[in-house]
């Protein structure tokens, strides 16, 4: 894997050196943190509403969406989002 760090923005990439896997974004926030939280999760799905219903049936909870993306939260409370990668 490769890091890209970005001087003028308090984030981090971390991507697959051949451009093949999985690519993770670290970012700070301005806001306080208000939950155990330590990690926020952004996946993306083909099929949106069926991944969201897999996830309610596993535990998760819908907590609220805008446009094509919808922020859940695991059975401990932890929020994670799932954003539609369809175009």
């Amino acid at each position: 894997m490769g890091v890209v760090d970005l001087e003028d923005d308090p984030s981090v990439v971390v991507e697959p050196a051949l451009g093949e896997g999985h690519r993770y974004l670290f970012m700070r926030v301005p806001e306080p943190k208000r939950h155990k939280n330590r990690l926020h999760l952004d996946l993306r799905s083909d099929d949106l509403e069926a991944e969201v219903a897999r996830l309610v049936d596993r535990g998760a909870v819908e907590l609220y969406r805008i446009d094509t993306n919808v922020t859940m939260a695991d059975p401990e409370g932890n929020e994670f989002c799932i954003h539609s990668s369809a175009v």
